[in-house]
């Protein structure tokens, strides 16, 4: 891919941030539902460790939890691949994808760019009002300035991760009329085995196992958990790992595309 492509794409990026934060309101009433539910864990966790500051259950204080769910709740909620992926979905349906494989760029470089754009946005303004309650609630995040890049950086690759997911199974919508079983299921895997709603580390063991070795976990588990408890080996290990399973998935997202798309130019568009 030469220069010019790059910045034709990067340009699709900045457009769909821009987007993103074009109507302030609009984004603060679609993320008012993520300063209710961390209201609800807030409510629910300091009943839980009985408001002691001091308790440590599973590798986490009160403090710990709450901006371990800030960011979890912010990488999955905040991402826009699940929108992608239904309106991809709808247009393999309709046949409207068709005219769109005939236009002058890649199609999937084009849904991923347009995706990470949104979604870093969209996940931006969901940790800024997020940790705005839970700093008020009890205090800001035990993490340093120098080490936020690091964290930035595996959630980015987070992001990758549920786009190249929920495409790959979009993707599915060339063959079976419906994918939504599939989108139900996959979330509900990243909620519980992801450790969206509740830390790994509060499974049993033999449940931490399974969960470690799928790729959920480290499309929200680990970037929330480094950023309650960074060190830099978690970041070597959880990078390695992020970008091992983007290497596989975008091989199953690009293989599943091609045949996809040559079913398309049989039929004739």
């Amino acid at each position: 891919m030469n220069v010019s492509a790059y910045a034709k794409y990067l340009s699709i990026a900045k457009v769909e941030m821009s987007n993103s934060f074009s109507s302030v309101s609009s984004a603060l009433i679609r993320n008012v539902v993520i300063v209710v539910v961390l209201f609800i864990f807030y409510n629910l966790w300091s009943t839980i460790y009985g408001h002691s500051s001091t308790l440590v259950i599973s590798g986490f204080t009160l403090v710990g939890i709450l901006w371990y769910l800030v960011m979890s709740e912010s990488v999955v909620s905040g991402s826009q691949g699940h929108t992608v992926s239904y309106r991809l979905s709808d247009d393999i349906k309709s046949g409207n994808i068709a005219p769109a494989l005939s236009k002058p760029y890649n199609f999937v470089m084009y849904c991923f760019w347009s995706t990470i754009g949104s979604a870093v946005a969209r996940t931006g303004i969901a940790l800024v009002l997020g940790s705005a309650l839970i700093w008020f609630l009890v205090g800001p995040p035990q993490i340093s300035i120098t080490e936020l890049p690091f964290v930035f950086v595996s959630v980015v690759l987070a992001l990758i991760l549920q786009f190249l997911l929920y495409f790959s199974i979009s993707i599915l919508g060339f063959w079976f009329e419906d994918t939504i079983a599939f989108k139900w299921i996959t979330d509900k895997m990243i909620f519980i085995l992801g450790g969206m709603l509740i830390p790994l580390s509060f499974f049993p063991q033999w449940l931490q196992t399974i969960a470690e070795i799928l790729p959920y976990s480290y499309m929200s588990y680990a970037p929330s958990y480094m950023f309650v408890n960074f060190t830099m080996s978690s970041f070597i290990s959880t990078v390695a790992l992020q970008s091992a399973w983007i290497i596989a998935l975008g091989v199953i997202a690009f293989g599943l595309f091609e045949l996809g798309a040559r079913r398309v130019s049989i039929n004739g568009g």
